[in-house]
């Protein structure tokens, strides 16, 4: 089983394997983006037929926060007003060049999974949707540390040598989106507070500075080599890396714990379903205010989802009385939780 939370996702894989799967995943993914693209004629309109003073085609590029961003701008103002917004996102990804990148705390020697493919997509997407505007947004993966090309030392913002060759990058990056006539939109990196470092939080933090961070009792029993991944939308099975890293571990039953119950619970558990997994959520280890809780059980219940308790779940998980009590040798704080014993 995986161990799911309404704020992130937390499991344990054979990073060898689940390294394969996610770049096969991330082939997979920017062929049937580029595959989705309607294919233009030569008298394909160029402006906006609502508004001729806008362009027809966007293309947002970056890392999440483009996915998130863009997906959202086409829904709520792309499709009244006659721009076909295309999000073509790296999650995790910068635009600098692929190197060795400490990510969240974590070192990829070969940079993050998936970003060398999208890098490579993204010309035949540019020449497949002829976008009269280019959208970049993101760049939390460039201010990062970097090696740089020829070099063994860590790098980051402000160095002399990172500066430089991180613009030079960005012009690079601009030439190249701009090729065929597109002008380029390029936003400023917003505000980011990262959790500690991947692998030492459990979940997700969203929006730490409004909400807070991921409570520490909730952190102190969590192992050490759990990934983390940023959720920024409320359903996580519409993430790509959280759901190439479930599709990676193998298992196809989701337990999922957390917050809001009527909002990110479920609508992590209906998309989770619809990917064909078998969820299961935990009706007192999920929460929302008022009735809200109630009716996210309901929906998520008439979805397809199995409901369960912290107290089933404990003993499933157990399964035999000498591992209860191995258990509750080795966690004696926790042996005798509330309500889990007559």
């Amino acid at each position: 089983m995986l161990a799911v939370a309404g704020l992130g996702f937390a499991a344990a894989n054979e990073p060898s394997k689940a390294a394969t799967l996610v770049d096969e995943e991330a082939v997979a993914a920017q062929q049937r983006a580029l595959d989705s693209l309607p294919e233009l004629g030569p008298d394909t309109p160029t402006r906006s037929a609502v508004d001729p003073s806008l362009p027809a085609r966007v293309l947002v590029v970056g890392d999440s926060q483009a996915w998130a961003i863009g997906s959202r701008l086409g829904e709520l103002w792309g499709a009244a007003n006659g721009v076909n917004i295309v999000p073509s996102p790296g999650v995790g990804c910068g635009i600098g060049e692929l190197t060795p990148i400490i990510y969240l705390g974590v070192e990829y020697q070969n940079g993050r999974d998936g970003c060398r493919e999208w890098r490579e997509a993204l010309p035949a997407i540019l020449a497949k949707l002829q976008p009269q505007m280019v959208m970049v947004i993101g760049g939390f993966g460039d201010v990062a540390d970097h090696q740089l090309p020829g070099s063994d030392e860590w790098q980051h913002i402000g160095e002399p040598g990172y500066d430089t060759w991180l613009s030079d990058q960005m012009r690079q990056f601009v030439d190249e989106m701009t090729a065929k006539g597109a002008n380029v939109l390029w936003f400023s990196m917003p505000h980011v507070k990262p959790p500690r470092a991947a692998g030492t939080d459990p979940f997700a933090e969203e929006d730490p500075a409004r909400n807070g961070p991921t409570a520490p009792e909730v952190l102190a029993r969590v192992p050490a080599a759990t990934p983390v991944f940023a959720k920024p939308v409320f359903g996580l099975a519409d993430v790509p890396d959280i759901a190439a890293a479930i599709a990676a571990s193998g298992r196809r039953t989701v337990v999922i714990a957390g917050m809001e119950t009527d909002v990110c619970v479920a609508q992590s558990a209906i998309g989770l379903l619809d990917a064909g997994y078998r969820v299961a959520v935990v009706s007192d280890a999920t929460f929302a205010p008022g009735e809200m809780h109630e009716h996210g059980i309901t929906r998520v219940r008439d979805a397809g989802a199995v409901i369960v308790h912290a107290k089933g779940v404990y003993y499933e998980w157990v399964w035999t009385l000498a591992e209860a009590r191995r258990f509750e040798e080795s966690h004696p704080d926790l042996a005798d939780p509330p309500g889990f014993s007559l």
